[in-house]
């Protein structure tokens, strides 16, 4: 039985020595550990009574094991309370082209500074480091070269493994869906003491992931944790006014959720934001939701969660209609493209 099929886990109680389990997987070898791995995660991850305490509890397993996260996350790189961490999940059930990696270049081009959480893919056809290696953008490759970026031109983007590279070379390319590491690992791992956060999590559990990633990262004032199912079945790790919609707002020490639900997406619109056959077709998609004279479900997609990463860049000033109007201004008026442009002939 593959892990696709797996049932149900037994019980809805996670193993109270989920810690433990994971410092062994960590540290061993042998042909069955990966899916011993698996196994693990899926129990945990299903289980009803997961808590934001039990993830900071493997959060804690992870950074002892890895010693270069650790000085990181005693020593983050402060880039001021007006930048945002963006990350996703990915693992999604209904894939779309790599939205979040378009949104950060648009809210930067509006004035935000962020620093983006890249990887290559795993469950679908594109990443976003695949995505930004086929269009000649490179990510940094040492902290001094992210704060750079961020002063130079609002954006960073970061290999997750250049925080953790420990963990990294444990974790990379053995999950292909949502595990308990996903509600969290992508924004705390981000060594770099900023204002806010923005996460898009395939999953309808956006409290318990907002909770783990205030508590792994105190430092962080404030956040949001994003999720849709625009259509029965179909989950993105992003925001997006269709299907049931999930947003949770941390921040002052407290977690809220609030739920839309709205009509499900016309297949016209799935087809619209879905993600490509190939790098080229998910760089070209990237491309074009930026373009100043372009329009339609993927620009709309891409100034929606746009929005939410100026809005939290600001302190969340104003409403998320006034950000949006202004990624809006920002990608018609060519600065998003320009942006691009400058971020594909940029050596660092």
């Amino acid at each position: 039985m593959s892990i696709d099929t797996l049932p149900p886990p037994t019980t809805a109680v996670p193993s109270p020595g989920a810690a433990e389990e994971l410092e062994d997987l960590l540290r061993s070898r042998g042909p069955d550990r990966d899916r011993r791995w698996r196994m693990w995660a899926h129990q945990l991850t299903g289980a009803t009574t997961t808590t934001a305490a039990d993830l900071v509890d493997l959060w804690k397993t992870v950074v002892n094991f890895d010693p270069v996260l650790h000085g990181h996350l005693a020593d983050p790189i402060d880039l001021g309370s007006a930048t945002v961490l963006v990350a996703g999940s990915g693992k999604e059930t209904l894939k779309t082209f790599n939205v979040s990696t378009a949104a950060a270049v648009l809210a930067a081009s509006a004035g935000a500074r962020v620093v983006k959480g890249i990887s290559a893919s795993v469950s679908a056809v594109s990443g976003s480091a695949d995505v930004l290696g086929n269009l000649g953008i490179e990510p940094v490759k040492s902290v001094g070269e992210l704060r750079r970026a961020v002063d130079e031109v609002g954006i960073a983007f970061v290999p997750y493994a250049m925080f953790c590279p420990r963990y990294a070379a444990e974790y990379d390319d053995v999950f292909t869906q949502v595990n308990p590491f996903s509600f969290m690992m992508p924004i705390a791992v981000l060594g770099v003491r900023a204002g806010s956060f923005v996460y898009g999590i395939a999953d309808p559990r956006v409290g318990l992931s907002a909770h783990a990633i205030s508590a792994c990262r105190p430092d962080l004032p404030h956040g949001s944790v994003v999720m849709a199912e625009p259509r029965p079945g179909g989950i993105i790790d992003e925001s997006v006014p269709y299907g049931r919609a999930r947003h949770a707002l941390a921040g002052d020490g407290s977690v809220s959720v609030q739920e839309a639900t709205y009509p499900d997406a016309p297949p016209h619109w799935v087809h619209a934001v879905a993600h490509g056959s190939d790098h080229d077709a998910n760089a070209a998609r990237l491309a074009a939701s930026l373009a100043p004279r372009n329009s339609g479900p993927s620009c709309d997609l891409v100034e929606t969660n746009a929005a939410l990463i100026s809005w939290e860049s600001t302190g969340r000033l104003g409403s998320l209609a006034d950000a949006l109007r202004h990624v809006h201004e920002a990608r018609i008026s060519g600065r998003a493209h320009n942006l691009l442009i400058t971020l594909q002939e940029r050596v660092l």
